[in-house]
């Protein structure tokens, strides 16, 4: 009796990398507008908070994180002193993209991540070692999707409809110059009252409010630079006043844009 049975493609790896991370106090990192592969992060030493959206994850020492291809966001690091974490980047082959975009940003909760770090470990260490450790490292990251699958938990949201994401496309390409819902809604050929919709119906923010994130998000990275008064970024930004560019900031993140300052 002859018996086969014929692997599915879309398990098939396309690409694969594993980083070890190190930083000291805090880091942050924007990916609002870059594609990035789908990501599998075990954080060593300090942690770490996701924003999207509206939304935030957060992660510590001993977590595991999972950050879907093509998923927006900005995250800030902080350690005491050191940030250390494993990243391991991979995708599959074209027809798995249903199955990881499905799957949101997250912390994988319940997973056994003493077992997930050893094998990681063991991952990184194998690539190192010509190529049978990088067949072993193949085999280890087939293990750990096998360990991990069962406790990731896919997007209860539906994909973003089309009207909806040029918005979103047109206002982190524009933010600092676009200043009214009339501006997005003209570019994306939409009333106002149908793109309020979307945004609250998909997102639960107002255009504005959308707008302001992204702006805020873009002012951390501005706040870096020690060149730059509070004034002048709010001015590069297009806030209307300072007050209201602290106000907002404040807002979104909890703190204040000299606070924030400090802690990069």
């Amino acid at each position: 009796m002859d018996i086969r049975y014929r692997i599915k493609e879309h398990l098939f790896l396309s690409t694969l990398t594993i980083h070890y991370i190190k930083r000291s106090e805090s880091h942050h990192f924007d990916c609002r507008v870059r594609k990035v592969q789908n990501s599998l992060a075990y954080i060593a030493k300090g942690s770490v908070e996701f924003t999207i959206m509206n939304e935030k994850v957060y992660a510590k020492e001993g977590d595991l994180i999972f950050v879907p291809e093509g998923v927006r966001y900005v995250s800030h690091w902080s350690g005491s002193p050191d940030i250390c974490f494993y990243n391991v980047h991979f995708s599959l082959s074209k027809k798995s993209a249903s199955l990881w975009k499905s799957m949101k940003l997250q912390c994988i909760q319940g997973a056994p991540n003493e077992e997930a770090r050893k094998l990681i470990d063991n991952m990184y260490s194998s690539a190192q070692e010509g190529d049978l450790g990088q067949i072993r490292t193949f085999q280890l990251f087939y293990q750990l999707l096998f360990l991990l699958l069962p406790h990731m938990e896919t997007n209860s949201t539906q994909n973003l409809p089309e009207p909806l994401q040029k918005a979103i496309e047109f206002i982190e390409t524009n933010y600092a110059t676009v200043t009214t819902v009339h501006e997005i809604a003209t570019a994306c050929f939409l009333s106002e009252s149908r793109l309020y919709h979307l945004f609250k119906e998909h997102l639960n923010l107002s255009p504005i409010s959308y707008l302001n994130h992204v702006r805020v998000h873009a002012a951390i990275e501005l706040l870096s630079n020690p060149d730059l008064s509070i004034q002048q970024i709010a001015s590069q930004l297009n806030f209307h006043s300072e007050y209201y560019f602290r106000k907002t900031f404040q807002k979104i993140t909890g703190t204040l844009p000299s606070k924030m300052r400090k802690m990069l």
